[in-house]
């Protein structure tokens, strides 16, 4: 399972969304669930973090990026209780597992 990428990157990339406004792009993880929770619990950043932006690589498949869903919302979202510490506008942004 990878979380925003390839899984290689071990540090932060700074880049811009305009010419007045930074944007740091966080560093990519990708690993077996059991793993991506300490790694993701041991990250100061996403921690504190209040969102958090999941991509999906688009030529593995729907059926591999369905399971890559399923695998976070049951198994690491709740170990690291994103879905008791968060505040949504709405239930319709929870995931129905977090409902």
């Amino acid at each position: 399972m990878a979380i925003s990428g390839r899984g290689s990157e071990e540090e932060d990339k700074i880049g811009f969304l305009d010419e007045n406004t930074r944007a740091i792009f966080g560093r990519s993880y990708a690993a077996e669930p059991d793993i991506l929770i300490e790694q993701l619990r041991n990250d100061e950043a996403i921690v504190e973090a209040d969102t958090l932006l999941l991509t999906i690589s688009n030529p593995l498949g729907v059926a591999y990026n369905a399971r890559v869903m399923e695998a976070l919302l049951t198994s690491v979202a709740p170990a690291l209780v994103w879905c008791a510490q968060s505040q949504p506008h709405s239930l319709r942004q929870l995931p129905a597992i977090c409902r």
